[in-house]
């Protein structure tokens, strides 16, 4: 990656004479940059719209819908040529040509889905080899038609009695005017050719806020720079949903998401349906919609990914078979996460790094963390840290959250539990005894509810195992009601 690189798009009005990649090469040598692609290939005789894509835009472009493509033609009829425009070598010529009212009749036939052959003269490569190249070596290869659909084609008499005549086009990507045009005369069985060729729209970008090399060649660096649309305005028609914190990192690891998670409907998000994904204002990625496919959890083995007695004990009260398996990973709280967004983020972090050797089974990953005075409370680094500690929980009410994250096979769910508990004023004496029997040393807060530290706790609103360490009830109900996971007889 070049540092500093300009990044965007450009939308560039092609001049007549110059191929693509001779467009390009001018780029790269503008924007000093090697980061130089297009979207889309325009005849060299042609004019108008070519997006221009610079820096991370050039990757973006692989997942490009299939857009319209907007032209003005111009078409001679009685004329056939050996490239299909009147640059070519002659090959018939007629006198007799079609009225206008025959013209319009024809060129409406062409209006919708349809079938083409592309020219021979043409970027498309067959074995390798570009055709344009073959054609210039008198080698025609078969062509297999490829579907197409014509929008709109609006015929305009210029010149009827040379047989000249524009037409207004609107085509999916992947049309050829060319072929259009000798196809139209065809039809009129006076053969015809393409003449003029201006592409006035590729996607959601126009010829009017198109730029010609000359203008940017009178611009110093950063007024050209200046000139270069977002990334997202490759993608500027689909949808935009901005995600919260948890649900960005989550979606960055590759995770799916609910869309009820995120307040949308699925109805009105149809399947396939490409969304813009933003991390506050910032675009960060393209999303798709796309149904979960019912999880089979026969024969699937649910898998705890944490080594914990404490967990392993409470999931043998679910009373379905699971296995342990432990990947390490930084648990370090992410800032500026809240306590919340961090049980969910480490939960995840912790599923995912199993998950990855386990793709055909269920796996919870879970973390748990105190919150108390304005401070998250992991586990003690040493005997002086967990002191710090007991004496910010003594006579305090604290928060404990647990989060899981339950990973299967096209399907992920997130949740946290909060859980407030009352600690009893602890002296420093009863500090350093329950400190002296090692027992906080690998817990959260440095305490066990379950343990010694039982005997500090004078109240508790919440749900008690969520406190050891796993939230049993809302994990029980996860996985019965969002992953369909059968407990048989085991279920209560």
């Amino acid at each position: 990656m070049e540092l500093n690189a300009p990044s965007g798009v450009l939308i560039l009005n092609k001049s007549a004479g110059m191929t693509s990649h001779d467009a390009v090469n001018k780029i790269r040598r503008l924007f000093s940059t090697k980061q130089v692609g297009h979207t889309g290939t325009l005849d060299p005789m042609a004019t108008g719209v070519l997006p221009i894509l610079l820096g991370r835009a050039v990757k973006a472009s692989e997942y490009l819908l299939s857009d319209w493509k907007g032209y003005k033609a111009l078409l001679q009829l009685g004329v056939v040529t050996d490239t299909g425009d009147t640059t070519g070598r002659v090959l018939e010529k007629k006198e007799h040509l079609p009225s206008k009212e025959q013209v319009f009749a024809v060129c409406s036939s062409f209006v919708g889905e349809q079938t083409q052959i592309p020219p021979m003269y043409s970027a498309l490569k067959v074995n390798g080899q570009k055709l344009c190249d073959l054609a210039r070596r008198n080698i025609e290869v078969e062509r297999a038609p490829r579907p197409i659909t014509v929008r709109s084609l609006i015929p305009q008499a210029v010149d009827e009695e040379k047989g000249l005549y524009g037409l207004s086009i609107l085509c999916s990507k992947g049309t050829y005017i060319r072929s259009l045009c000798t196809d139209i005369g065809k039809a009129l069985s006076c053969g015809g050719s393409m003449a003029g060729l201006i592409r006035t729209q590729s996607g959601h970008f126009f010829l009017e806020k198109a730029h010609t090399l000359q203008e940017l060649e009178e611009l110093n660096s950063g007024e050209r720079s200046s000139l270069l649309l977002p990334v997202e305005s490759l993608f500027s028609d689909l949808p935009a949903v901005t995600l919260p914190p948890f649900y960005r990192r989550l979606c960055s690891s590759g995770c799916p998401i609910y869309l009820s998670k995120l307040g949308l409907r699925e109805q009105a998000l149809p399947d396939g349906q490409r969304l813009r994904l933003y991390d506050g204002s910032v675009f960060f990625a393209l999303g798709e919609v796309g149904q979960h496919p019912e999880v089979n959890t026969e024969n699937k083995m649910l898998i705890l990914a944490s080594k914990s007695p404490r967990r392993k004990e409470l999931m043998e009260l679910l009373g379905v078979p699971f296995e342990i398996h432990q990947k390490d990973i930084d648990e370090t709280p992410v800032h500026p996460l809240s306590p919340e967004e961090t049980v969910r983020f480490l939960s995840a972090k912790k599923a995912e790094a199993v998950a990855a050797e386990h793709p055909f089974d269920l796996v919870l990953g879970v973390d748990t963390l105190v919150f108390a005075q304005g401070q998250i409370l992991g586990k003690p680094k040493d005997p002086r840290d967990a002191k710090r500690m007991l004496r910010l929980l003594s006579g305090c009410t604290h928060t404990v959250f647990s989060g899981f994250t339950i990973l299967g096979k096209g399907k992920a769910y997130s949740e946290s539990v909060s859980t407030k508990v009352q600690f009893a004023p602890l002296s420093e004496e009863e500090i350093d005894r329950y400190i002296a029997s090692g027992e906080p040393m690998d817990k959260a807060g440095a305490y066990g509810i379950q343990g010694k530290a039982s005997l500090f706790v004078s109240g508790i609103e919440g749900d008690y195992h969520s406190v050891v360490g796993l939230p049993l009830h809302a994990i029980y109900r996860a996985l019965k009601e969002e992953f369909h996971f059968d407990f048989g007889d085991n279920e209560p």
